[in-house]
């Protein structure tokens, strides 16, 4: 009986009952079946079908509980009320198990629909992009209306528009904007209306004699030719630009600017879209022997007068200037504050309370990397008035010089300004260019010289040396290790043309001299940082070599981060040698005041406040430390006087030779030019090619 119920309860998974199963719900409806049934009513119920639904198979149990034969029942009175209650149960198990599929599966439906919606909407929004809305907005059609050139009428343009479309012609009109050469802009909100005043314009012979019309162009995007010279012609850029675009026609110029550097300017060109690709993509364009940058130009309006962004100086509604620098209310040109802080920054922080950031404009001078020049000059005077432009050009903090011109027993060609430390018989010196770092010299010797620069955490040391190929290399080998030995566990950087063959850098032959040298290095612990696979850093008419040499000590191996022979012309027989150095410098800079012309009593009135409260410090000091103080407060009085009454200056430390002008650059470009088509002739050509870069190259060694 047990294994039958179990068996006929399989089926429930299917959780499919009919409308009849409501009928078995109480065991007094049970016990009303028919007990007279026949054995062939039996086996019928005995009979199992997997596909019967659970009212039937209930049914079915319910006949062989409550059946018995003629005489006696199959089970006693009591089995049968058990079997019946347990009947019941199943029947209410099965209707709760019913109710909550039902339940669940309209829970689940429900949230299908849900998760349906959610990803339709979901891809809605990720294929709905912002261009997409820019695009169903509808834009205002315009159209360009001008006076007549031949018009002598004094009537406006406004005023001819509004005498010739009356107000019953049903023309939208949006707005009004004047424009240039006297022109106005009328902004519709269709086609139609456009084409309204097209047609009235034209059909009146008033209105056509007096102005003219006419669809306003498209614009296209612009670039920027950074720095070209004054003296470059419209006709030789566009010959340069037709050779990048591979198109015949000119790109109109919007406008030129003042260029970065004296005598140039910046060309500000309208390109389609197709040529603003290709230039944008090469960065540099040729012109006259000569590169220039060129990026894309966007086109961001802002008034020097109160410092707004979106219009200029000439529709500005301000009455009272923005300071650029300080943002207070005066003119940026009379401006003596020592910080910078951004008005559009204030008033936009203004609001939600956020302190405003002033940055300290006298600040100390921070460089990140050094970038240090070497080469032999050999005793020409075209090689020493090279050097000056070749340094500004590359921006060189320090440069190590072997064999430079002399003249009087002094190095000539070189700038005032600069610092130049040589050794006692001017064949070596060391040259700092510019304001930015601060040398001691350590030692001066013979054919040795060597400066002590303040790099990072500890002190970096620059040699610079020189040996003759006919004299004793051990005596300038001794010197560079008199100043080694001095300097234990410290960065040293050497710069030298030793004049030795070897091949650790670069020759094919060992000589003594590159032995002795080889020895050197190995017993002081020094790192070559020439490159094996270099070019030649020495080349005259068929010979070449690599007499210069780059050494460093341990403690500075990872600080070296760049090494190469640049093409720049030398007119010497040595090239140029620029090697980077990842080594931070921080030096203190001052202020200089332009005190010479006036401004005394402005001084005076600002110093004012502060004189009795100074007397007082220096009257009450009782020892050093006082005085001291005292001074500081003195000196502080006295520029915060100064930056409220006096300009500072500004000095350029290293201006470019007036001598060297824009034709000796494309000159030197094209001898750059000749040598590279040298080295890269076939064999047979090669040697004429060379004569030919030498003869040009003559031309600039007088």
């Amino acid at each position: 009986m047990a294994n039958k119920k179990k068996t006929s309860t399989e089926p429930t998974k299917s959780l499919v009952l009919g409308e009849n199963i409501s009928q078995y719900s109480l065991r007094s409806s049970t016990l009303q079946i028919s007990l007279s049934s026949s054995m062939n009513d039996q086996k019928e119920l005995l009979t199992f079908d997997e596909d019967a639904p659970i009212s039937e198979i209930i049914k079915r149990l319910r006949n062989i509980v409550n059946c018995k034969e003629i005489d006696r029942s199959h089970l006693s009175d009591k089995k049968v009320d058990i079997a019946n209650s347990l009947l019941d149960v199943l029947v209410f198990k099965c209707t709760q198990l019913t109710e909550k599929a039902l339940f669940n599966a309209e829970a689940t439906l429900q949230k299908n629909e849900k998760n349906e919606q959610n990803t339709t909407f979901s891809q809605f929004q990720e294929n709905f992009s912002y261009s997409d809305a820019l695009r169903g907005m509808r834009k205002p059609h315009t159209i360009l209306v001008y006076p007549a050139k031949d018009s002598s009428e004094a009537t406006s343009v406004e005023e001819i528009l509004k005498n010739t479309i009356r107000p019953e012609a049903n023309v939208k009109i949006r707005e009004f904007r004047k424009v240039k050469n006297q022109g106005v802009a009328v902004s519709c909100d269709s086609v139609k209306d456009i084409q309204s005043i097209i047609s009235r314009l034209d059909g009146d012979n008033s209105a056509k004699e007096k102005v003219s019309h006419r669809m306003p162009g498209k614009r296209h995007p612009s670039i920027i030719i950074y720095d070209l010279p004054n003296t470059i012609t419209d006709q030789e850029v566009q010959e340069a630009l037709r050779t990048y675009t591979e198109d015949g026609e000119n790109l109109r110029t919007r406008f030129k600017l003042k260029g970065r550097k004296p005598d140039t300017s910046l060309w500000v060109m309208e390109a389609p879209r197709q040529h603003f690709l290709q230039l944008k993509r090469f960065r540099k364009i040729a012109v006259n022997w000569n590169m220039f940058q060129i990026k894309e130009f966007f086109h961001v309006k802002r008034c020097q007068f109160c410092q707004a962004f979106g219009h200029t100086r000439q529709n500005c509604k301000y009455t009272v200037p923005n300071c650029g620098i300080c943002a207070d209310r005066h003119s940026t040109s009379y401006c003596r504050s020592n910080f910078q802080l951004c008005i559009n920054c204030e008033e936009s922080n203004r609001n939600s309370a956020t302190p405003p950031v002033s940055f300290n404009k006298v600040s100390s001078t921070y460089l990140k990397t050094l970038k240090v020049l070497q080469i032999n000059l050999g005793r020409t005077k075209a090689a020493n008035d090279t050097l000056h432009p070749t340094s500004d050009k590359l921006q060189s903090d320090l440069i190590l010089l072997q064999e430079p011109y002399i003249y009087d027993s002094q190095i000539k060609g070189i700038p005032q300004s600069w610092n130049i430390f040589n050794s006692i018989s001017n064949k070596a010196a060391v040259i700092i260019p510019g304001r930015q770092l601060h040398a001691a010299l350590i030692s001066c010797k013979q054919n040795t010289v060597a400066v002590k620069i303040q790099t990072g955490q500890q002190p970096t040391t620059f040699i610079s040396a020189y040996s003759s190929p006919y004299s004793n290399i051990q005596e300038t080998l001794l010197e560079i290790q008199e100043i080694i030995s001095s300097l234990p566990r410290e960065k040293i950087f050497i710069g030298a043309d030793l004049n030795g063959h070897n091949t650790l850098w670069g020759y094919s032959d060992v000589n003594s001299r590159g032995t002795a040298i080889e020895e050197f290095i190995l017993a002081n612990n020094l790192f070559i940082n020439n490159s094996s696979d270099a070019p030649p850093t020495f080349t005259r008419n068929s010979s070449k070599g690599w007499p210069d040499l780059s050494l460093c000590t341990q403690q500075m191996i990872g600080e070296i981060a760049n090494w190469e022979v640049l093409e720049e012309p030398s007119l010497s027989d040595h090239h140029y040698i620029e090697i980077t150095i990842d080594s931070s410098v921080k030096n203190c800079t001052f202020t200089r005041y332009k005190t010479r012309h006036g401004n005394h009593n402005i001084f005076l009135k600002n110093l004012k406040p502060h004189v009795n409260s100074l007397l007082r410090a220096f009257r009450n000091s009782q020892n050093e430390k006082d005085i001291n103080e005292a001074t500081n407060l003195l000196q502080i009085c006295v520029i915060e006087a100064c930056n409220k009454s006096c300009r500072t200056k500004n000095q350029n430390l290293s201006p470019t030779p007036n001598w060297y002008t824009q034709d000796l650059e494309i000159e030197k470009n094209r001898l750059k030019a000749l040598r590279r088509r040298a080295q890269r002739a076939p064999q047979d050509q090669r040697n004429a090619r060379f004569q030919f870069h030498k003869e040009e190259l003559k031309k600039y060694m007088r």
